[in-house]
């Protein structure tokens, strides 16, 4: 009798599976062991990937930040607010990961190439574009942080005090209808008032 062969150890599949962890039980629950667990193999054989478990998290941002893209409208301001709501999507699809988007964003490369873009062509209409960008980061990321009761306290594998885990859909259940689009035209509302606010013009 032959046996499917089992699928090859790589680094994706590893982030993936952390992903699948941290969403179904929660981020104090991920470790070097429960990964090989989650792919039927011993923890050590990770490390043939990844150095440490701290570059699987920073991988693991990757995957819910994804591949976003810079709108590239005409309107620079609707450029900004397509790119938050795209943002905030992606963060609250992954609930239990909010804690590690919040700490490690600069380190999402794709992220990092998409806000470098928008610099480039808020620069020409703002004299501080960076500042302006960081602001809208700050209040996407803060506001997710909001929504989902992210944890208070010391990262989660570091102690402290953590919130509950909660699936991606049970935190989707969770806000019907009415709620969640309250919940949005809110954000709508704020990120509004954030990207009208005064702003100093280049001459």
């Amino acid at each position: 009798m032959s046996y499917p062969r089992p699928k090859r150890l790589n680094r994706q599949r590893i982030a993936e599976a952390a992903l699948e962890i941290i969403d179904r039980e929660g981020l104090p629950s991920l470790s070097m062991r429960r990964i090989g667990a989650e792919l039927d193999v011993e923890g050590m054989a990770l490390y043939r990937h990844y150095p440490q478990k701290d570059a699987i998290l920073t991988e693991v941002v990757d995957i819910v930040v994804g591949r976003p893209e810079y709108p590239h409208t005409d309107d620079w301001r609707r450029n900004l607010r397509l790119l938050s709501l795209d943002l905030r999507a992606r963060v609250l699809a992954h609930p239990n990961a909010m804690p590690l988007v919040a700490a490690r964003w600069l380190q999402a490369q794709a992220l990092q190439k998409v806000m470098q873009e928008a610099r480039s062509e808020v620069e020409q209409s703002v004299s501080d574009a960076q500042a302006l960008l960081h602001a809208l980061m700050s209040f996407v990321l803060g506001y997710c942080w909001l929504e989902v009761g992210a944890f208070v306290g010391s990262l989660p594998d570091e102690g402290g005090l953590t919130r509950r885990s909660v699936s991606p859909d049970q935190f989707l259940a969770g806000n019907d209808s009415g709620e969640s689009g309250k919940a949005s035209e809110q954000f709508l509302g704020e990120l509004e008032f954030l990207l009208a606010g005064p702003i100093v013009r280049r001459p």
